[in-house]
């Protein structure tokens, strides 16, 4: 039996893309921009690329905050000076974000009684507590791990030194990106769910699995009751 279970949150139990969605919407309401797809593609371009140099560690969290808008702002041919201020506002639009996926509370409320249940997120401190903690996943949550405060993002391993202190081996990371998630988990070592319907980049190792859905995970990590003979 795992002594915790470590999901990630964007996008395997919370759904970024409407929290991105709403925040951007108010954003770009705050400042006068058009909420046109140009705009959008052209702040998810600058947003993506940022995240993939933290990934890589060839940017801090820290650097992103500010870096994504200044890319953003040269895009779309607005001054610069604005990305101090608009990189704040973002972070509080981005915080109010609670949106779930698909199964997440019924499977979090199904696993928590057995197992410690801990978050294993890349994001920036301040927005994943706020979603986090004040959201409905916050009464079944003991533990949330941020790459901004553990110091490293996955799939570095040492993002997991924390939950392996405070829980012990075996740990199972449950996670949606294989860039961040599965990478992660064979680095550190750790039993990977990985939710997933597509084919595999290359053959994942013995203690990688792929699960379609988080509805699948109770019938997998719960003990099954024996019919009464």
């Amino acid at each position: 039996m795992y002594q915790a279970l470590l999901f990630d949150l964007d996008m395997t139990l919370m759904d970024f893309r409407q929290t991105e969605q709403a925040a951007l919407t108010a954003l770009f309401a705050q400042y006068h921009i058009p909420l046109t797809d140009t705009n959008l593609n052209a702040y998810r371009t600058a947003n993506n690329a940022c995240w993939r140099l933290v990934e890589q560690e060839q940017m801090t969290v820290a650097q992103l905050k500010q870096e994504r808008i200044r890319r953003f702002l040269a895009a779309i041919g607005m001054p610069l000076a604005l990305a101090p201020q608009m990189a704040d506002d973002e972070i509080r639009y981005l915080g109010q974000g609670t949106y779930l996926m698909p199964y997440a509370l019924h499977t979090i409320q199904a696993l928590h009684t057995h197992y410690p249940i801990a978050i294993a997120s890349n994001g920036i401190a301040d927005v994943q507590r706020q979603r986090i903690w004040h959201g409905p996943l916050a009464p079944y949550i003991d533990q949330a791990y941020v790459s901004e405060t553990v110091g490293f993002a996955k799939p570095n391993p040492h993002f997991f030194d924390p939950a392996i202190a405070r829980y012990g081996r075996p740990l199972l990371l449950i996670g949606d990106s294989y860039q961040s998630d599965v990478l992660g988990a064979i680095n550190a070592r750790l039993d990977m769910l990985w939710v997933t319907t597509q084919a595999p980049p290359q053959p994942l190792p013995s203690n990688v699995r792929t699960i379609p859905s988080l509805k699948d995970l109770p019938a997998l990590l719960l003990p099954q009751t024996q019919p009464q003979r």
